[in-house]
């Protein structure tokens, strides 16, 4: 998320104690919201994922003078992406909140 925060505001705001994990449980809560709302009770499932499709082929910038990213770079986008797609499963079962 972000917002139109100048350099000097930033500098100005008091920590508020808001943790990241915080931050996933209410995106996790909008998200099996929305799913509910879509699939249950307007009756348009759609195909969608919480985390878009990870990039084809990195790779394909291989051999350039100046590549894309490193090698190693790669690895590490691979692993973070696969991290992020566990957000994926936050829909799974929504269906079972309803009271």
């Amino acid at each position: 998320m972000t917002h139109a925060a100048t350099e000097d505001s930033r500098g100005s705001l008091a920590f508020s104690g808001i943790k990241l994990s915080d931050v996933d449980e209410v995106q996790r809560a909008f998200v099996r919201v929305e799913r509910i709302i879509t699939d249950l009770l307007l009756f348009t499932a759609i195909g969608r994922q919480v985390v878009p499709m990870r990039p084809l082929d990195l790779a394909m910038f291989k051999g350039l003078k100046h590549p894309y990213a490193s090698p190693e770079s790669l690895k590490n986008i691979d692993k973070i992406w696969d991290q992020l797609g566990e957000c994926n499963q936050w829909a799974k079962g929504a269906e079972q909140d309803i009271p």
